[in-house]
């Protein structure tokens, strides 16, 4: 692109230095909350995968306590897109972020006293996810509210690099805390990120943005969505990134001990490797960024065939690359949809739409996991990560045919009580 078609750009697609969307107060603050928040998440998930597969030593279960963290998002998330859309967002945000605080320092107490079970782990993480169904559509809304529009492509960028480094040194980190201290130490920490994320967002003083203040339904969302490829492709393609990569939660412990001949915290550096290709590619958008649905079909392909070329390898080492490279082809498929949607969208409808982004992201990993634990379980980890990959990558290859020449333009405002 030259200087002078730049300068034709809309601002919310045009390039900003990344510096400049940092060093933003509110923007800064947001940030540094969810990234403690974000790291001692990934404490949590790496803990209580690890812990319920040493109580267990079954593969399934460790699908049945990630579906338990992750069907919260099916329950909850379309009536917090409606509430995002409807009050302070900042207020749903420390509220929520306070009750997942008081779950995991519970779950701290328990574990540290030697009572907590596989039965508490796995109700804690339902709970804990009651948190995600309510922040994540509520976060993603925050975004614009916070920067000037020219800034928004860069704020989307850094908030999935965000997501993304969390999932890069927190794996890991935790899986050194439970191999050094244990569970209990690893759920603590979560617990005091959590209220953290609270302060962060206590301390941000967003724009005012327009709520909506007709009927908000889930079917006029549904409507909205339903009638333009150029809302439902992102949220189909997030979803299918979603499943393709389940493995990585839900195998990585399987994988660890049964085929790479490690112990179970090696699973902290799997996951984290798949982190790392993730934050790498994120950097790599704030600078280049293809906004086509087709690019983003590809991205999610090649993130299919790097999660199923795990069914192949059998060194440790050799997994790591291929979870680097699935990492950075995920995180080009989200980051990418989140920023096209963020275009797209007029912010009256942001928090609905972005509620269907979150179950998408989040609403079929519920599902994935417990498909993934039971494959592994009746055909072994290798096999598993190959069959899990098959309908995201058909779905990836039937989008990048139909929809190669689309780009984002600004969402038309439809009421929601439009017919």
């Amino acid at each position: 692109m030259t200087a002078d078609s730049s300068e034709n750009q809309s601002p919310a697609t045009k390039r900003v230095p990344i510096t400049r969307v940092l060093i933003q107060k509110n923007f800064f603050s947001y940030f540094a909350g969810n990234l403690v928040s974000n790291v001692g998440t990934w404490f949590q998930n790496i803990a209580q995968v690890i812990l319920i597969y040493r109580l267990t030593r079954s593969a399934f279960m460790v699908g049945v306590v990630n579906f338990a963290q992750f069907v919260p998002i099916l329950l909850f998330t379309p009536y917090a897109g409606k509430l995002a859309d409807r009050f302070d967002r900042r207020r749903i945000v420390i509220i929520s972020a306070l009750w997942a605080s008081a779950v995991a320092g519970a779950m701290a107490v328990l574990q540290l006293t030697g009572r907590l079970t596989a039965g508490m782990t796995i109700v804690g993480a339902f709970l804990i996810g009651i948190t995600t169904a309510f922040n994540a559509p509520t976060l993603h809304s925050l975004v614009p509210s916070l920067v000037p529009a020219d800034h928004l492509r860069g704020a989307a960028a850094l908030h999935s690099a965000n997501v993304n480094l969390g999932r890069t040194l927190g794996p890991a980190l935790g899986a050194l805390v439970v191999a050094k201290w244990g569970v209990g130490q690893a759920f603590a920490i979560n617990a005091v990120s959590f209220f953290g994320l609270g302060i962060a967002i206590f301390l941000l003083r967003p724009a005012v943005v327009r709520k909506g203040d007709g009927p908000v339904r889930l079917r006029d969302t549904a409507r909205l969505i339903r009638t333009d490829i150029r809302l439902w492709a992102p949220i189909v393609l997030v979803a299918m990134a979603s499943v393709a990569t389940d493995p990585v939660a839900t195998l990585t412990p399987v994988l660890a001990e049964q085929v790479y001949g490690s112990p179970d915290t090696y699973a902290g550096l799997l996951i984290g490797a798949f982190g790392l290709g993730a934050v790498t590619a994120a950097f790599a958008l704030i600078r280049r960024y293809d906004a086509s649905i087709n690019a983003m079909a590809v991205s999610l392909a090649v993130a299919c065939l790097g999660i199923g070329a795990l069914s192949l390898i059998t060194n440790g080492q050799v997994a790591l690359v291929a979870l680097v490279i699935a990492g950075g082809a995920y995180l080009a498929t989200v980051a990418t949809s989140t920023a096209w949607l963020h275009v797209t969208l007029d912010d009256e409808h942001r928090g609905r739409v972005m509620a269907a982004w979150a179950i998408g992201f989040f609403g079929l990993r519920p599902v994935a996991s417990l498909i993934d634990g039971a494959l592994a379980n009746a055909f072994g980890p290798r096999a598993a990560a190959g069959l899990i990959v098959l309908p995201p990558l058909i779905v990836a290859l039937w989008l990048a045919r139909r929809s190669a020449h689309l780009r984002p333009s600004k969402q038309r405002a439809v009421s929601a009580a439009e017919p």
